[in-house]
């Protein structure tokens, strides 16, 4: 077995330098961070005139204690969870000192003028997921999505407003219903992808394109004394696993223009098997964030299932935010089975953005990419019956642009595994 990498050790601590306010012990740092914010211009507070909101001088010291909590993971761990908890800690630190940078720039460059209004159709966005941007090769591999989601109200279909009304009892002539189009590839490879022949003890090799439709409602409910703005989702994605999904050509030239290895191992992928999922998904957020000064923090729980010869199985987890305007979006967007928002957003006035950190269970029932073909012979691995995901990172949207950037870690999908995944996202959703 290899060493585990450190690697995202030298991320965390080497991509970028910023002064800390205490550098006298964690009791002073943590005192720092208690502090009061300052004055409105300097306080992440709007600007009155219009411009953006100038980053809160205390975020640096916020930032450095998420480094000292990193130090105090429970001794009862294991030294792989304990590893894994210091680097999701270490990437959110780095996140965060990205963040107070970036607002300084924009807070200094911004104009005041307030955005244009604007009466967009849509909200079109482009995601990809990549281990590479994690510094490994393996496993999930890359997926690309692109997505089109309706404003609220607008080209929805009838049929697809009376289905949601129908099926939900709760949603009710006040929702505010979307619809949404999708266009999707996933590829999944063993580790050692230099052997060309097949890798008993590892995952198969397997591509996933797809096309699907989405429907979502957004309606308000109170639960106890909370009220919440609550988000239903139903997709249905139908298409091809097996040398028809393009996987091995997407990969091979992909590998040739960037300069790294040859995958050798295609012969063994998964046989062309159609396939279809459906995904039912809930998530609350409330409507009044704790407000931490001039920062709002939330946390969005989800529960949700899906159905189908390509995954089968159950979801549970939340998101928790720190920023500010955080009623602009739930959460940002990722490709499935991965914890995801949506890829729509609401302009903000005329800035928003906010850390995140995640985590979702899963029981899964069925995974074609570990389970191997439904209807054909094929490799196939003994699937864990549990797998957890755990993103972190930084969302930042101003006026009709929303950039996102997460650095996801997931545990062990098979057994024999020799170790869990990471992996990098990024998407960039345009209003019009």
């Amino acid at each position: 077995m290899k060493p585990p990498s450190t690697h995202m050790h030298d991320f965390a601590y080497h991509t970028i330098a910023f002064p800390l306010p205490s550098a006298g012990g964690d009791g002073r740092a943590m005192g720092a961070h208690r502090q009061a914010f300052p004055t409105p211009r300097g306080s992440g507070k709007r600007d009155p005139k219009g411009g953006l909101p100038s980053p809160p001088a205390t975020l640096p010291g916020v930032c450095d204690g998420l480094r000292i909590a990193a130090r105090r993971a429970p001794s009862r761990m294991t030294s792989e969870d304990r590893r894994m908890v210091r680097e999701i800690v270490q990437v959110s630190t780095s996140l965060c000192r990205t963040v107070a940078i970036a607002l300084l720039a924009l807070s200094l460059s911004a104009p005041a003028a307030p955005a244009a209004e604007h009466d967009p159709w849509g909200t079109l966005t482009l995601q990809l997921e990549n281990d590479r941007l994690a510094r490994t090769d393996r496993h999930y591999t890359h997926g690309t999505r692109l997505t089109w989601i309706s404003e609220k109200g607008k080209f929805v279909p009838d049929w697809a407003g009376e289905f949601l009304d129908w099926l939900y009892g709760f949603v009710g002539g006040g929702a505010k219903k979307q619809i949404g189009y999708t266009l999707g590839q996933n590829i999944y490879t063993p580790e050692d992808i230099s052997r060309a022949g097949l890798i008993p003890d590892d995952r198969p090799y397997a591509g996933w394109l797809y096309v699907g439709v989405s429907l979502h409602a957004t309606n308000t409910e109170t639960i106890g004394a909370f009220d919440f703005d609550v988000l239903d989702t139903m997709e249905v994605d139908v298409g091809i696993v097996g040398p028809q999904s393009f996987a091995e050509d997407v990969q091979t030239v992909v590998h040739e223009v960037i300069g790294v290895g040859r995958p050798n191992g295609w012969d063994n992928q998964l046989k062309n098997e159609p396939g279809v999922v459906l995904v039912f998904e809930r998530k609350w957020r409330p409507r009044s964030p704790f407000r931490l000064g001039a920062l709002e923090v939330d946390a969005i729980p989800h529960a949700g299932a899906s159905l189908g010869n390509i995954w089968t199985g159950v979801n549970v987890g939340a998101t928790v935010r720190l920023g500010q305007d955080l009623s602009v979006d739930f959460g940002p967007p990722h490709i499935r089975p991965n914890l995801s928002g949506l890829g729509s957003f609401d302009s903000p006035r005329p800035f928003a953005w906010y850390l995140f950190a995640g985590a979702e269970g899963r029981l899964v029932a069925r995974n074609i990419f570990l389970d191997g073909n439904t209807f054909a012979d094929s490799h196939s691995v003994p699937k864990e019956r549990w797998v957890g995901d755990f993103p972190v990172g930084l969302a930042v949207v101003i006026d009709r642009v929303r950039i996102a950037f997460t650095h996801a870690f997931r545990t062990r999908e098979f057994r024999g595994q020799s170790r869990s995944d990471r992996f990098g996202a990024l998407s960039v959703s345009w209003k019009f």
